[in-house]
């Protein structure tokens, strides 16, 4: 009698279950993370900037955290250091303001490059870590003679869903009309089918080393799409 009654509570409360999961995975977001992503987990593209003191809890001058403006970007320093591709970094967030044309759709300011610096590192070994993650980067020299190294992201434009792939040519589009291009030498907003949606350029030394993730086109996803 006793297995009776408890043998169809199990069944009700594993029903229970099911449903309360699949409610729960309805609302979660169902978005494709396209590219490289920021190094902090909290952060996404095109996150504004009171997002991101919400998220973090910081404020500017507050807990060792500072903010450098000069318009239109916020460089936000972080106290706390994070350890990526092997050793430990301060993190910089490079943030640009809303725009101020209403013909922009962007709504908001934006995360779009994020910054590590690491100090007595031999970057050599920096780049050794990332290329183990992502294989065999680019290299190059900047105009400082800094040495330098830049891995593309596996995805592609061309891997982007036809949907946000309309909605960033009509984007693109408005951005030329806007620009001009080319008569006022602009560079063309449009990317080619095979262009990286994103990427991350090392600069390093053997007494340090700087990683840049660039949000890049996977900026201009999150824009359009979700604000």
């Amino acid at each position: 009698m006793r297995h009776n009654i408890v043998t169809p509570f199990i069944l009700f409360c594993s029903i229970c279950l099911l449903l309360t999961g699949c409610t729960i995975h309805n609302k979660a977001p169902s978005q494709r993370k396209y590219g490289f992503q920021p190094p902090m987990k909290e952060l996404y593209w095109g996150m504004s900037l009171e997002e991101i003191e919400k998220t973090l809890n910081i404020k500017n001058g507050v807990d060792g955290v500072t903010y450098d403006y000069e318009k239109p970007i916020t460089i936000v320093t972080l106290k706390n250091k994070i350890k990526e591709f092997g050793y430990n970094a301060t993190v910089s967030l490079e943030i640009c303001d809303k725009p101020s044309e209403d013909w922009f759709p962007y709504k908001s300011s934006y995360l779009t490059y994020v910054s590590l610096t690491y100090k007595n590192v031999d970057g050599n070994k920096i780049k050794d870590h990332i290329n183990k993650l992502y294989g065999t980067g680019n290299d190059w020299v900047d105009i400082r003679k800094t040495t330098c190294t830049t891995w593309l992201s596996g995805d592609k434009i061309k891997d982007i869903k036809p949907d946000v792939k309309k909605k960033l040519k009509n984007y693109w589009d408005l951005l030329a009309k806007h620009l001009d291009y080319p008569k006022n030498g602009s560079i063309s907003p449009v990317k080619k089918s095979n262009d990286a949606v994103n990427y991350i350029t090392l600069r390093y030394s053997k007494e340090g080393a700087g990683v840049s993730f660039s949000g890049d086109t996977t900026v201009q996803i999150n824009q359009i799409t979700h604000k």
